[in-house]
């Protein structure tokens, strides 16, 4: 499929024929709406795209206000949309990777007081979505996620939950390799701050934007590697980072 890995003329080529495919997404797939309160403007979108990793959307909003929410209808309307998408990718010498894809149904449910919760895989009662490849005819089940299981979206783990606990354990783990790593160097001070600043630092940083990681969690997620680098500073452990790591005025 497609010119091959690697290939100069490859993304050229899918530069010209991505946004022609998305173009036609809303032939046979429903898009995303969003109105304001007082329905004087609409927002409406089909998919969004990042080289080749694409997000399709759907919803039934403002029918829904009038009745019951419906998972089903979501889920339905969803894979069509996919399966739309995967016949648009198959005709333009393209495929999509089917044991790749994943989706999230988000739904509310509320209590008395009328607090709104995020409703589990559980309590949609969902039939699974399949999609059917267009070359082998081969039908596949896609992965649905719960809305507080993080996916790897362009380099960070985010849910649509909105919490940060999947980056927060990426991080982690990053600190820890990163460490592993550094130790056995013993790095000179200059050669200390170079890496600091210019690996470690925007590593760490990459994904603070759209992350809710309290005071708290920073500091312990940075703490194991900040032990190594004072030490190759030339501080005690116990000395104080402010001091430390403070900017030097010529």
């Amino acid at each position: 499929h497609g010119p091959g890995q690697g290939s100069r003329e490859g993304p050229a080529l899918w530069l010209i024929i991505s946004p022609l495919a998305m173009d036609l997404m809303p032939l046979h797939a429903p898009p995303l709406r969003f109105p304001d309160s007082d329905n004087n403007h609409l927002h409406s979108r089909h998919m969004d795209g990042f080289v080749d990793d694409t997000t399709i959307w759907v919803n039934h909003f403002e029918s829904e206000l009038s009745t019951s929410p419906n998972p089903q209808r979501t889920s339905t309307s969803l894979e069509a949309a996919a399966q739309w998408w995967e016949e648009l990718l198959a005709t333009t010498g393209g495929a999509l990777e089917l044991p790749k894809c994943l989706y999230y149904i988000i739904g509310f449910k509320f209590n008395k007081e009328g607090s709104p919760q995020l409703q589990q895989i559980e309590d949609m009662n969902t039939t699974p979505i399949l999609l059917q490849d267009s070359t082998t005819g081969t039908r596949t089940p896609i992965t649905m996620k719960s809305p507080s299981s993080a996916h790897k979206t362009l380099g960070v783990m985010q849910s649509p939950d909105l919490s940060s606990q999947g980056e927060y354990q990426r991080l982690s783990k990053l600190v820890h390799d990163e460490n592993i790593q550094l130790i056995p160097y013993r790095l000179n001070p200059l050669d200390s701050f170079t890496y600091m600043h210019c690996i470690l630092r925007p590593k760490l940083t990459y994904s603070s934007l759209v992350t809710n990681l309290s005071r708290i969690q920073w500091q312990k997620l940075q703490r194991p590697i900040q032990v190594t680098l004072l030490h190759n500073l030339g501080y005690p452990r116990s000395f104080p980072l402010a001091a430390a790591l403070a900017p030097v005025s010529e």
